[in-house]
């Protein structure tokens, strides 16, 4: 679901965000709520029938939530209506809440706004202020609609983007528009208009979850299972029907292990483009605890309208999400009646093994940063390599590179600095938007992400803060096979003798005996991954080349464009090694385009 704002309307009608709902409306099935009262328009729109403009008995309190709340640990079981928790609690609310939200609270009795984001700020929320006006909204384009202007590129976002694949703290691609920070409560008085003032505080600070006394591996292997299982059931609500996404790995396996699977009914899928192992495996775990499963083919349905996807992709997350995640939109859009709502494994590796996921998500250039001890010396250094050898002009990054800012909240260790960069940056912004593009067709639940999830394993011997390698090694691995091992071996034990993508049963993780068996198979699969290319991948590189190779792109000032006309030259099917990076271009250009088009 996505929502929109004004605050101090003036002379604005409901036209004005009715149109800005319209540009957010992304399916002829989504339903759409205005409100209007006084200086305040807000609207909403999504796939949820219910009504999510809320009021409380005396109508003295109107609350608009999107994504979704759910109750922490703290919270107990009278406290859990989300309009009445308010009214109880006031805004202090906010410390028995978990969850991927924004929430917008009007207290009609004194004239107070207040909008607040969820821990990590995981569900976006894009703000202005004009003219004595807070403009808001879940996707930047609605606010560009509603300004009806050219917008104007942010050079600096442009620049963490080139260096480090996506814009760096609260930056947007687009001037004087910026994304509204994590577990931040802004208050805003409309007694002061016309001139609108508000004040901002966190609810929340990374510190929190530093400086804890540590579980011993003993105490947290115990526990783990016991914790994961409490988040699980804390997301299920009380649904009946859920969808999961099963993979042949460990993440998606383990939240399987946690769900009562004669007391739900689950629709676990896997996508394919090709008889690939994960699909295989994934078909058998569900078997082995009687759950329906089903494969999605990637194939000439898709590839007919790869386009049509793509453009999709980029267009829904206003250019943050990757054109190498667009099959997500097709999977999602395909089985959405199947898989509301949807878990996912998401974070689970990234949490547990270091940095050992390194590419878009987390790349080289932010690795250099968190280890370095100068961090703006390293900048400089990152930004001359960059220029040299990127897919980026060397003007542009030599012009930009002093607007980039690298910030930590105090000092912090190397294994702090990876955490704090994984939660707001990893999580908040790469697969954020991954996350976003299933939104559009479920609601996502991701346990791995979970507010109490994270505040256990950060008091483990398992958590990244405990690290003492960075690196893909398989030993790094290990570390987080085995916790997701104990906790399924807690939940579902049957869950452990299934192979997995990796050739060995997650059993194999609880005895250190098996270790040498278990490098073996890590070794075999290393040397025996194909390079082979799906169809449907071949079919996006000839898209990526017809884009790239245009003139329209290759006018841009941005563009290292002698080196893509050289990359195009030896490389005429973009069969390349830096693939991906190809394809961070791509998608900036895409959304380039399409911001140009928006109001015209």
């Amino acid at each position: 679901m996505a929502i929109a704002g004004i605050l101090n309307k003036g002379i604005l009608s409901k036209d004005s965000m009715i149109s800005m709902i319209e540009v957010m409306k992304h399916e002829n099935f989504y339903k759409s709520e205005f409100y209007e009262f006084d200086s305040i328009l807000l609207g909403n729109v999504g796939i949820t029938q219910e009504k999510k403009i809320l009021f409380n008995n005396d109508k003295t309190i109107m609350l608009l939530s999107e994504g979704e709340v759910f109750y922490n640990f703290n919270a107990d079981s009278n406290k859990r209506n989300l309009l009445s928790l308010y009214e109880k609690e006031g805004i202090n609310f906010v410390n028995y809440i978990k969850g991927q939200f924004v929430i917008v609270i009007f207290r009609i009795s004194d004239k107070k706004v207040f909008i607040i984001t969820d821990h990590y700020g995981f569900k976006p929320l894009y703000y202005t202020n004009r003219n004595d006006k807070f403009i808001f909204a879940s996707e930047l384009k609605a606010i560009v609609k509603h300004l009806r202007e050219s917008p104007s590129i942010n050079v600096s976002a442009m620049a963490d983007f080139a260096m480090f694949n996506y814009p760096l703290e609260n930056k947007t691609f687009i001037k004087n528009i910026e994304r509204m920070p994590p577990a931040s409560i802004w208050e805003f008085d409309l007694n002061t208009l016309p001139n609108l003032q508000f004040k901002k505080r966190e609810y929340w600070k990374f510190e929190n979850l530093l400086n804890k006394e540590q579980l011993t591996n003993k105490e947290a292997t115990k526990q783990c299972g016991e914790v994961f299982k409490n988040v699980v059931g804390g997301l299920l609500n009380k649904d009946t029907e859920i969808g999961l996404t099963l993979t042949g790995g460990y993440d998606s396996r383990t939240i399987l292990s946690a769900i009562d699977c004669n007391r739900y009914k689950i629709n676990s899928f896997t996508y394919k483009v090709q008889d690939d192992k994960q699909s295989i495996i994934a078909r058998e775990i569900a078997r082995g605890v009687g759950c329906n499963h089903i494969t999605q083919e990637i194939g000439s349905e898709f590839n007919k309208d790869v386009d049509e996807f793509l453009e999709k992709t980029v267009w829904f997350t206003d250019g943050l999400c990757n054109i190498i995640h667009t099959e997500l939109l097709y999977v999602f859009k395909k089985l959405h009646n199947l898989i509301n709502p949807c878990f996912t494994g998401i974070g689970g590796s990234e949490l547990t093994r270091g940095l050992q996921n390194t590419g878009l998500p987390f790349n080289k250039n932010l690795k250099d940063i968190i280890f370095s001890n100068n961090p703006l010396q390293t900048l400089d250094n990152i930004g001359r390599m960059s220029s040299s050898y990127g897919l980026f002009s060397k003007e542009f990054i030599e012009y930009n590179k002093g607007e980039i800012k690298i910030e930590f909240p105090f000092e912090l260790s190397v294994n702090e600095r990876a955490l704090y960069f994984t939660l707001f940056e990893i999580f908040r912004k790469y697969y954020g938007a991954m996350t976003l593009l299933e939104s559009f067709y479920t609601c996502v639940r991701l346990p791995y992400i979970d507010y109490d999830f994270i505040n256990f394993l950060t008091n483990t011997p398992f958590s990244i803060l405990q690290s003492k390698q960075f690196s893909q090694n398989p030993f790094n691995r290990l570390k987080g096979q085995q916790i997701s091992s104990k906790i399924i071996q807690y939940n579902n034990p049957k869950l452990l003798f299934t192979p997995t993508d990796r050739g060995y049963p997650p059993l194999l993780n609880l005895y250190p005996i098996a270790l040498p068996v278990i490098l073996f198979y890590s070794l075999k699969q290393k040397l025996s991954n194909s390079s082979n290319k799906s169809s449907t991948e071949n079919i996006m590189r000839s898209v990526a080349k017809r884009i790239i190779e245009e003139s329209r792109t290759l006018k841009r000032d941005y563009y290292n464009v002698p080196r893509l006309k050289e990359l195009s030259r030896i490389y005429p099917n973009w069969d390349i090694e830096n693939w991906r990076e190809i394809t961070k271009i791509v998608t900036f250009e895409i959304w380039l385009r399409q911001l140009e088009n928006t109001n015209k």
